[in-house]
């Protein structure tokens, strides 16, 4: 009655060891990034501004690291003004890698160069 278990056992353990390797996705995040101040009239107005601002600054870093839902560390702060209210969006861009090492891009884009030219 045991020899089906140990069996059993054995062919899981043949199929875990001999199995692709397990990958997940991981974040990968870069230093924080500020939208800096941006005001409005209204506060929510003022938010999406800000939204909007730190969207493109840590967009400079790739298109994968734009997302603010998956940014570290967030904050969108706002103060009361004389002409409505200022925000300011602030949190470390993230990106989803699928395979744990593979290169980030973590310098803003630089242009790509075309094809046949040679860098120096």
């Amino acid at each position: 009655m045991r020899l089906p278990a140990i069996v059993c056992c054995a062919v899981v353990f043949l199929v875990m060891a001999c199995g692709n390797p397990a990958t997940a996705a991981v974040r990968a995040c870069i230093n924080a990034v500020a939208s800096g101040p941006h005001e409005a009239k209204t506060e929510l107005e003022a938010k999406q501004r800000a939204l909007v601002a730190w969207t493109v600054k840590a967009s400079a870093y790739g298109k994968a690291f734009a997302g603010w839902r998956i940014a570290v560390g967030k904050t969108l702060s706002c103060i009361k003004t004389p002409a409505g209210f200022s925000c300011e969006a602030r949190g470390a861009p993230c990106a989803i890698q699928q395979v744990p090492g593979s290169p980030s891009p973590l310098r803003p884009n630089t242009p790509s160069r075309t094809k046949g030219e040679i860098s120096t």
